[in-house]
């Protein structure tokens, strides 16, 4: 096992260096000026002369290939930088922002977690009938929704109009609105997913042999078909927990929560190339990691599983 995880992450080098060069490069094909931004903001004008100092200073008069290659060289001594704007070390922006996006991530998947797998039971075990169509449908809408248009919709009605929680802020009050907008969508496809593969394990020969031998329905679902079905469930959450420890630009956005997604969507307005560089790899590094982690895990679930790749 410890052979195919490394043989997965020396594979993924490539793949994490094209991703840092394309984005280093549409950030610096994107309008705008680091350096102006730096030094008086948008519509202000500043002198050529202290304006080429600036861009001299951040190193920003060099071509973006060069830059792009004295960036490297920083990252194989682990350093990601100072902010363009703020002077601060990336290092430090991004540990102080990750475990606001932790807790909201976190908190999103027991939510998800929550809510999907008891429906997603009922949905498998009244398959054909008003609750397995109810469900399909409220995930159906639920998937559809854009999560800007729920995010504005449970601040209008549940902030504004009840008065029941904060629209805003970095606390546990601030957090139930942007874990729940969250783990909406994610909580209706994991639903239609747990559905789909509970109905396939209820199709196989141990679940007609335990029926036969009597055993009660509700044993057979939870004990027998959910532990087989986890597998591609698994999968799916490690993706998206991964997707969501790289930040949630729009919710963080939206509900002012201090995390690695509001950060990174202000590191692009101002032209923050370092920020936006250090957030790339971070995301990148969970990706890898979550998804290296979910293909371990298998064999914790189902020990019947071989790694396609292990004894390679």
């Amino acid at each position: 096992m410890g052979r195919y995880a490394l043989k997965r992450l020396v594979h993924l080098v490539p793949i994490i260096f094209g991703i840092t060069l394309i984005n280093f490069a549409l950030m610096h094909l994107a309008p705008g000026d680091a350096a102006r931004r730096s030094l008086a903001g948008d519509g202000n004008l500043v002198e050529p002369e202290v304006l080429a100092a600036r861009r001299a200073e951040l190193g920003l008069d060099k071509s973006w290939a060069v830059q792009y290659g004295l960036w490297l060289k920083r990252i194989f001594r682990g350093d990601l930088g100072k902010s363009l704007a703020t002077g601060q070390p990336v290092w430090d922006m991004l540990a102080e922002r990750l475990p606001k996006t932790a807790l909201l991530a976190a908190s999103a998947m027991i939510l998800t977690a929550i809510v999907s797998t008891p429906l997603g039971l009922i949905a498998a075990a009244r398959r054909g009938r008003w609750p397995d169509y109810l469900l399909r449908l409220l995930s159906f809408v639920g998937i559809s929704t854009p999560g800007f248009v729920l995010a504005l919709g449970l601040i209008y009605v549940v902030g504004l109009r009840l008065g029941l929680l904060p629209v805003m802020g970095g606390g546990l009050s601030g957090l139930i609105l942007p874990s729940a907008t969250l783990a909406s969508a994610l909580a209706c496809a994991y639903l239609r997913q747990i559905r789909a593969s509970v109905l396939d394990e209820l199709e196989t020969d141990y679940v007609l042999g335990a029926r036969a031998r009597g055993v009660g329905e509700a044993t057979i679902v939870i004990r027998g078909a959910l532990r087989n079905a986890l597998l591609p469930i698994v999968t799916l959450m490690g993706i998206s927990f991964g997707g969501l420890l790289g930040g949630t630009a729009v919710v963080e956005t939206i509900f002012r929560w201090p995390g690695l997604g509001s950060l990174v969507v202000e590191a692009i307005r101002m032209r923050d190339y370092p920020v936006v560089q250090g957030y790339v790899i971070w995301t990148a590094g969970i990706f890898v990691a979550v998804n290296l982690a979910t293909d371990m895990s298998y064999r914790l679930i189902n020990p019947a599983v071989r790694l396609s790749g292990e004894s390679a």
